[in-house]
């Protein structure tokens, strides 16, 4: 049993171990057949003609060709941030930079780069498990892959090479498009995957990456060698994936052989030459400078690190009193955002945008912002504030923020709320329509009107289609377990109810349903016996919630075709009623273009019931 306890555990650690060997056997033999393929050429190539030219090399191309590597292996870096991000590794982004650029140094010196490069990556990050920095270099080596096809169809496509058919380079480009578009257009795009903004910065990691390593090689090439850096850079890109293929060491032999293929404008010992040059300023030195680091182990970490670390994994604050509308967060939508410990933001992460919903107070917008920022980023997505106060949108634009007005909410004051005004004549009218069809206005409990609620909310869908969600609350009774309900009956027959989330200081209204045969007022009924019940609990504030408008600036035809759609006419016809003080509500983005992709996100998740 001990020996069984033994294995397992050995399996649990190093599991990943045996099939990154496995996949190894491939490169093994592609090695062989490069020496194979080579074995005519080998007896013309002369060592001492080599050493000679590498001799005649300017030590200000060795000192360019070293800068380009810091710039490339700098791209790793930030390559391996991105992924550590994406993968929500809570490695920090010093750390991230540095195991990457160790495990990416020491695999293309000594090959075998999944297993090397998991190695590397596990030694670096003592945090992180042998399954999990196995699945950051699978994660680095597919998304680096993808991102290499689409730079290859570039370069063989714009800057020459011949490589691919021009189609085949069109297709690919074309694909690569689509799927930067996907997270925007597609309905189905899930959160977890990649945003635009993601693989935009994989795609420009990756172009930094093999254009430094490109002109680090271009620059150990002889003066006299005539080629320029347009088709050069077509096929050292190519070269480099042929070495990734065969998975030797620095892609040896498969790198030079595509290279003498495709370049055969340059002497094959130039070539040779150039290459044990650029292997050993982008190989060997970086692989010496790795090996050290690995023999030292991980960096430890800072007292400050391990604070904000703690901070990051502790608990939330409980919702607060002034905000009603955090109510949304049993609807297990949203997830909250502590600031202060006390005020608390709503947020939740889109395919491009984190949205977040918040009513900071005692100054916290300062604080909510940088919070929503940092979240965002670390996300590798557009932060946006959705329904933001004209205070909150007023801080966000001083900081640089984009705003735009897309709704109004309809509040009262209960305590001071009387139908004895001009501006409730509508109201009164409504009111006695409902008093003469008999309807009667009550709370509900939950416990026995529950069939009630669930009848009158599944003849509601059927009569105006499917609900919607997001930051619109939909008919559960886990969810509005959380709320105050309010139930209508006509002749003892219950024919509507709402629902409003609930603090102290405040109501929001969240779900409004009826029947096919509801009697003309009733709804009308149900508000003004809410703000009654909210007078007698000297409520300060009854919000009706937000009407959405259609953002100023869009073309007439699409504005009216939105509204049409969210209901803006009828909502605001019904709101008005009660003669509310409307306040505007703001969409607030760092950029206009997140402002764009976030709003996207929310309308989409608001259809989709996400």
């Amino acid at each position: 049993m001990r020996r069984f306890s033994s294995r397992a555990m050995a399996r649990d650690q190093f599991g990943p171990v045996p099939s990154i060997l496995i996949r190894q056997a491939f490169p093994i033999l592609a090695f062989a057949a490069i020496i194979w393929v080579l074995r005519d050429k080998l007896p013309e190539i002369r060592l001492s003609e080599i050493l000679i030219t590498i001799r005649e090399i300017p030590t200000l191309n060795w000192f360019g060709a070293g800068i380009a590597t810091i710039i490339s292996f700098a791209a790793i870096g930030r390559y391996d941030r991105i992924v550590h991000r994406l993968l929500k590794t809570g490695v920090s982004e010093k750390d991230a930079s540095q195991s990457g650029i160790v495990a990416v140094a020491l695999a293309q010196f000594a090959g075998f780069g999944l297993l090397s490069g998991t190695l590397a990556r596990w030694r670096m990050l003592p945090d992180l498990s042998m399954a999990s920095a196995a699945g950051v270099t699978a994660f680095v080596s597919g998304s680096f892959l993808m991102g290499w096809v689409v730079f290859a169809a570039f370069c063989d496509a714009f800057l020459g090479g011949g490589f691919l058919p021009l189609w085949a380079d069109i297709v690919i480009l074309l694909g690569g498009l689509t799927l930067l578009a996907l997270p925007t257009i597609s309905s189905f795009w899930p959160n977890g995957f990649p945003s635009s903004q993601a693989m935009l910065r994989i795609l420009g990691a990756v172009i930094i990456d093999l254009g430094a390593a490109g002109a680090a090689f271009y620059l150990l090439l002889p003066s006299d060698a005539t080629l320029s850096f347009a088709p050069f850079l077509t096929a050292f890109v190519f070269a480099i994936m042929a070495g990734l293929v065969c998975g030797t060491p620095g892609g040896i032999g498969a790198l030079e052989l595509t290279l003498i293929a495709h370049l055969p404008m340059v002497e094959d010992t130039q070539l040779l030459s150039a290459a044990i040059a650029f292997r050993l300023v982008y190989h060997a030195i970086p692989a010496v400078l790795a090996s050290a680091a690995l023999l030292i182990g991980p960096r430890p970490r800072t007292e400050q690190e391990k604070v904000h670390q703690a901070r990051q994994a502790s608990s939330s604050a409980p919702l607060p009193q002034h905000f009603a509308e955090a109510g949304l967060i049993h609807a297990k939508r949203f997830r909250p955002l502590s600031l202060h410990g006390s005020d608390l933001a709503l947020v939740a992460e889109q395919p491009q945008a984190v949205v977040a919903l918040a009513q900071p107070t005692r100054g916290a917008n300062h604080a909510l912002l940088a919070a929503l920022d940092d979240l965002s980023q670390g996300a590798l997505k557009s932060g946006l504030l959705y329904k933001a106060t004209p205070t909150l949108a007023a801080t966000a634009r001083a900081s640089g923020w984009s705003a735009l007005r897309c709704g109004q909410e309809a509040i009262l004051t209960p305590t001071t709320f009387t139908l004895d005004t001009p501006e409730h004549r509508q109201l009164r009218r409504y009111l006695r329509k409902a008093a003469k069809a008999n309807v009667q206005v009550r709370p509900a409990k939950l416990t026995q009107d529950i069939e009630a609620l669930t009848g009158l909310a599944k003849e509601w869908s059927a009569l105006h289609g499917c609900e919607r969600g997001f930051v619109m609350g939909t008919f559960c009774p886990d969810y509005i377990a959380h709320q105050r309900i309010w139930i209508a009956e006509a002749n003892g027959k219950p024919v509507a109810f709402v629902t409003f989330h609930a603090a102290q200081a405040e109501w929001t209204l969240d779900l409004m349903r009826h029947g096919a045969d509801t009697p003309d007022g009733t709804m009308h009924a149900l508000i003004y016996a809410v703000i009654c019940d909210a007078a007698k609990q000297k409520l300060p504030r009854l919000s009706l919630a937000a009407v959405p408008i259609a953002p100023p600036g869009i073309p007439s035809p699409i504005a009216r075709r939105y509204e049409a759609r969210a209901g803006t006419a009828g909502l605001l016809r019904f709101k008005s009623a009660f003669g509310p003080t409307w306040s505007p509500r703001y969409a607030v983005a760092t950029s206009k273009t997140g402002l764009v992709l976030g709003l996207l996100d929310v309308l989409r998740a608001i259809h989709r019931h996400n």
